[in-house]
């Protein structure tokens, strides 16, 4: 089982555009923001159960430095560009509960990328935190 830290695969989604999934680092602030820039109301209403206008710091953080997250990202004229991700939070110690997020760019909803996610993330959390 591949730790969240060293996870860089890639993938296919349903309608045949490559994607790659890897780890999502502390460094990543930049896209996580640019990916909420490009997020329709709707998506941002459904991911966080409400209207948010603001992307703050604490909000980049939480995202980039939980230790089980994964970017989805494209290379978009030579550049990498996030157009989704997922992570959990465990609840407890030990971890037997946990919450799970997921976002996906609107382009790109209805293409696997959650059903790529939830496999990773729950073939993660039975290795990081056996039952």
């Amino acid at each position: 089982m591949k730790s969240p830290a060293t996870c860089d695969e890639s993938a296919t989604l349903k309608n045949g555009q490559q994607v790659r999934i890897r780890a999502i680092r502390p460094t990543d602030k930049g896209l996580v923001l640019e990916m909420f820039r490009s997020l329709e109301s709707e998506s941002i209403d459904t991911r966080f159960f409400h209207a948010k206008k603001v992307w703050t710091g604490d909000n980049r953080r939480s995202i980039t430095e939980t230790v089980f997250a994964f970017a989805v990202t494209i290379e978009l004229e030579g550049d990498e560009v996030m157009i989704g991700g997922g992570g959990y939070t465990c609840l407890e110690t030990p971890c037997r509960h946990a919450k799970v997020a997921f976002t996906v760019e609107g382009d790109y909803q209805g293409q696997g990328m959650a059903g790529l996610l939830i496999r990773l993330l729950t073939a993660n959390a039975r290795g990081q935190h056996p039952a």
